[in-house]
């Protein structure tokens, strides 16, 4: 199976592009997203985005489909999960130690970076 996620891909969600549009909407998703906001939202948002990556993945030969659901799922609310602690925490991680960060716990895996 194919990585779902890559750092400059034209598959999955390319983490720049990613980075890009959350930035350019910030102010929106941190209100939307954040204590006092809508609970739908992040819903809606793994919804919009779901659907253009399944696409691409859907002709490909030996791909469950019904697997890549739980895999996207996974990863979306991950990713939308850092941004919004990011913005949070007033961006005290630089733009390129998150982009870093984010990519090596997509490629290695979370449990790889726990101390443990």
């Amino acid at each position: 199976m194919p990585p779902i996620s890559t750092l400059t891909g034209t598959i999955g969600m390319p983490l720049d592009v990613f980075l890009n549009v959350w930035e350019q909407n910030a102010k929106y998703y941190s209100v939307l997203l954040g204590d006092k906001g809508d609970p739908a939202f992040a819903r809606k948002l793994k919804n919009s985005i779901k659907p253009t990556i399944m696409k691409v993945l859907e002709d490909k030969p030996d791909i469950d489909l019904r697997e890549i659901d739980y895999i996207l799922e996974y990863t979306l609310t991950a990713m939308i999960g850092i941004m919004s602690y990011w913005f949070i925490k007033e961006k005290t991680l630089s733009r390129e130690s998150l982009f870093s960060l984010m990519h090596r716990l997509m490629e290695d895996g979370i449990m790889k970076h726990l101390p443990l």
